[in-house]
């Protein structure tokens, strides 16, 4: 269930952030129950870290039943959609439950003695995540946070910024260049916090102007202009209001490349819930459009400036 590492768009390996997963979840040969929670604020990359930790040789030699993962998202209530999504995975007859109770008991009846990771990705509610828990004993399980001790007895990893190189090689792969250690980007990056969600927005900024025609400088030069007209000077981590104030000037740089009808568009998206993956069909029904411009508007606009995500694998669905 855990997504292919393949269909990350630039990723960016952290890996001493997956050696500190790895031992927390590993011990010695033997995967340990324990319940280890990624906390941090949107946009730092726990899910990216969580879909490598899947992806990784010795945790895949040591789960060596497979990894489960199910999304919750901010609506509480969803353990039971959750647990039913479990046992759809593993279950070979269908059985549809109608309350937690029903599908714990009938999924701990499938997990007895066996050896599954269990990833909770995007987890908001702990009465949630206390529901499935119960009904996986025995699995080790990862979870992904926005909520500060979310589960009290959890080893919290805190995931905040990415290491200075990190940064620079995702804000190059998001601008469409190599790897270079050119002062101009590292002092970006710097002033971007190295937070993988402003580099990604930044970076697809620089490769939109490069595909005008400028140099890597030129774009650099532009996009600091109007970051700093805008207010972004540096940023600061410890002080929340000028955190979101940042990731606000960002976005809004981003828009703004966007014609007023297509700004519209993006802002219609509002109505859809946040990381669901959407059909293009709904949203051509939706902008009244037909499919061959309204993936282009997806693909050619709103992804290339970083502010919805496509499978691109299929090509068929979006999430903002």
């Amino acid at each position: 269930m855990a997504p292919r590492l393949s269909e990350v768009v630039n990723y960016v390996e952290r890996p001493g952030k997956i050696l500190t997963l790895k031992n927390l979840l590993l011990h010695g040969d033997e995967p340990v129950s324990i319940t280890t929670a990624l906390q941090g604020s949107g946009g730092f990359g726990k899910t990216t870290l969580a879909n490598a930790l899947c992806n990784d040789e010795d945790i895949i030699l040591a789960i060596y039943r497979g990894i489960l993962w199910v999304t919750l998202g901010q609506q509480k209530g969803s353990a039971l959609t959750a647990l039913q999504k479990l046992y759809d995975a593993i279950g070979i007859e269908k059985k549809t439950f109608l309350d937690v109770e029903q599908a714990q008991h009938e999924l701990k009846d499938k997990l007895v003695g066996k050896n599954y990771l269990l990833v909770l990705d995007d987890a908001w509610h702990r009465v949630d995540v206390e529901d499935i828990i119960a009904a996986t004993t025995g699995c080790a399980v990862l979870i992904t946070t926005r909520m500060d001790r979310l589960m009290l007895h959890s080893r919290q990893e805190q995931v905040d910024e990415m290491t200075a190189e990190e940064a620079v090689r995702l804000l190059s792969r998001y601008a469409g260049i190599e790897y270079t250690t050119d002062s101009q980007l590292s002092s970006l990056a710097q002033k971007l916090g190295y937070w993988a969600l402003l580099l990604k927005l930044v970076g697809a900024q620089l490769k939109a102007r490069m595909d005008e025609g400028e140099s890597i400088g030129q774009a650099i030069l532009y996009v600091n202009k109007r970051l700093e007209k805008k207010g972004l000077t540096g940023f600061d981590m410890s002080d929340a209001e000028r955190r979101n104030d940042s990731v606000t000037i960002c976005l809004q740089a981003s828009i703004e490349l966007l014609e007023s009808h297509e700004q519209e568009k993006l802002y219609g998206l509002g109505i859809f819930p946040e990381d669901e993956n959407i059909p293009f069909q709904v949203l051509e029904k939706y902008w009244e459009m037909d499919d061959d411009d309204c993936e282009d508007f997806l693909d050619k606009k709103l992804h290339k400036l970083g502010l919805v995500d496509l499978d691109l694998p299929n090509k068929n669905t979006f999430h903002a």
